[in-house]
């Protein structure tokens, strides 16, 4: 189905997957795809929260994009957790996070 473009029935397909098997990666990577191709910012929040809660969420990117989810959705405690991590990590000497980081998103972390 993804490869076909049908992303919403990938998506669903996925998602029952995980529900059966939660550690499924390529599932998760899957949904994943699918819930950014179709701008699912509540299933983005849900998968990604998901990740960070197990400890699996590994980029900067997908830090801030979790960040800013919560934040849209009101979830100021995750949101709070999130920056402070993201910032904790770029200012480290030994970062755990992959990936680089624009100032201008660290600007907008920072003022957050």
């Amino acid at each position: 189905a993804y490869r076909a473009g049908e992303y919403q029935q990938a998506l669903n397909s996925a998602l029952k997957k995980l529900k059966l098997y939660p550690t499924d990666e390529a599932m998760m990577s899957l949904a994943l795809r699918c819930a950014t191709k179709l701008n699912d910012q509540p299933t983005l929040l849900l998968l990604l929260g998901r990740l960070y809660r197990e400890g699996s969420l590994m980029t900067r990117d997908d830090h801030f994009l979790l960040g800013r989810l919560a934040l849209a959705s009101k979830d100021y405690r995750l949101a709070i957790e999130v920056f402070e991590l993201l910032l904790a990590d770029a200012g480290s000497q030994s970062p755990k996070l992959a990936g680089r980081f624009s100032k201008a998103k660290l600007k907008e972390i920072d003022g957050f």
